[in-house]
C-alpha cells in the first residue's frame, strides 16, 4: 500500500467529524469556526527543524500526514492540488514527514490569505529543484500568485527529475534508519522532533471538533426553531408521537409481562403433572404388593397344612 493510500484510510478514521463539516449547509460559518480555532492553536514551523533530517519515528509522521492534508483541505486547497503534491513527495522518496510540513505551511498560508491555485504543480517543481526543508517550506510561504500552468514537455522534465531523486532518496532514508536503529540498540536516547509537530495538530483538530460540536447543535436548534414557525402544529404531532412511543412501550412491556406469567404457569403445571405422576406411580406400586400378597395367600390355602 502507498503512502497516498495510506493516508486516506488514515484520514477516514482520524478525521471523521470533518467530513461532516465540509457538508454541513452553514459553510460559510464553519470556514470562519475553523479559522478561529487555527488562530487559537497555531502550528509552528522552526525554521532549524528540518523534518526531512529529523530523527523522529516514522509512525508520528505517518500519522500526521492525514490531519496536516485536513488542514489543508479545510483552508479551501483544491483535492486535486492536494493530491498533486502529495504525488511528487512520493515519486521523489521523500518522507511522510516532508510531506507533512508542505501540507502544514500551505494550509497556515492559504487561511492567512486565501487558497492560490497551483499548489500541487508548485511544489513539484521545488523538489524537483532540490528544495527541502526551510528552504521548501519559505518557498511555499512566499508564493503570492497562481502558479502557472507548464507545458507537457516542462512536466515530462520534472517527473524525471523526481524519478532519478528517488532511488537515492530511499537509500539514504535506509541508512539514516539504519543509523537510528543503532544507536537505539547502543541504549542512547534519540530525539523525537516530529512529536511536537504531531502533538500541536491533534491539538487543533480537537479544538475544530469542540467548535464543530457546537455549531452543530446551535445549528439543530435553529432548524426546530425554523420548523415550528412553518408548522404551528409541529408540537402537537411531537407530544402525539411521544404518546405513541409511551403506548408502545408498555404494549412491550405488557408483552413482557404476559409472557413471563406463562413461563411461570407452565412451571407450575409442570410440578403439578410431577406430583400426580408420582402419586400414581405410588398406587400402581402398592396394587402391585397387594396383589402379590393376596397371590400368596391363596398359594398357601392351596397347599394346606403339611
Amino acid at each position: 500500500m502507498n503512502r497516498s493510500s495510506l493516508c486516506t484510510l488514515l484520514a477516514a478514521l482520524l478525521l471523521a467529524p470533518t467530513v461532516a463539516q465540509a457538508e454541513e449547509p452553514a459553510a460559510e460559518a464553519g470556514a470562519s469556526a475553523s479559522a478561529s480555532v487555527s488562530a487559537s492553536v497555531t502550528l509552528t514551523a522552526a525554521e532549524e527543524d528540518d523534518a526531512d533530517a529529523e530523527d523522529g519515528d516514522d509512525i508520528l509522521q505517518i500519522i500526521s500526514l492525514p490531519i496536516a492534508t485536513n488542514e489543508a483541505r479545510d483552508a479551501g486547497v483544491e483535492e486535486a492540488e492536494i493530491q498533486g503534491a502529495l504525488d511528487s513527495t512520493d515519486e521523489a522518496g521523500l518522507s511522510a514527514g516532508v510531506a507533512a510540513e508542505v501540507m502544514i505551511e500551505e494550509a497556515q498560508t492559504s487561511k492567512a490569505n486565501g487558497a492560490r491555485p497551483g499548489f500541487g504543480l508548485y511544489v513539484r517543481k521545488l523538489i524537483a529543484d532540490g528544495l527541502r526543508g526551510k528552504d521548501l517550506r519559505a518557498k511555499i510561504r512566499e508564493r503570492k500568485e497562481a502558479f502557472a500552468d507548464l507545458s507537457d514537455e516542462e512536466k515530462d522534465k520534472l517527473k524525471k527529475k523526481l524519478q532519478a531523486m528517488r532511488e537515492k532518496e530511499l537509500e539514504r532514508r535506509k541508512k539514516r534508519h539504519e543509523k537510528l536503529m543503532a544507536l537505539r540498540k547502543a541504549g542512547k536516547t534519540v530525539k523525537i522532533r516530529s512529536r511536537h509537530r504531531h502533538e500541536e495538530l491533534v491539538k487543533l483538530r480537537q479544538a475544530e471538533r469542540k467548535v464543530h460540536k457546537k455549531r452543530m447543535k446551535k445549528y439543530r436548534r435553529e432548524l426546530v426553531k425554523e420548523a415550528r414557525k412553518e408548522h404551528p402544529d409541529a408540537d402537537k404531532l411531537h407530544e402525539t408521537a411521544e404518546d405513541m412511543r409511551e403506548e408502545r412501550a408498555e404494549h412491550r412491556d405488557r408483552v413482557e409481562r404476559g409472557r413471563e406469567v406463562a413461563a411461570e404457569q407452565r412451571e407450575k403445571n409442570a410440578e403439578k403433572r410431577k406430583e400426580i405422576k408420582e402419586k400414581r406411580d405410588e398406587k400402581r406400586e402398592e396394587i402391585k404388593e397387594k396383589r402379590a400378597d393376596a397371590k400368596a395367600k391363596r398359594a398357601d390355602k392351596k397347599a394346606g397344612p403339611q
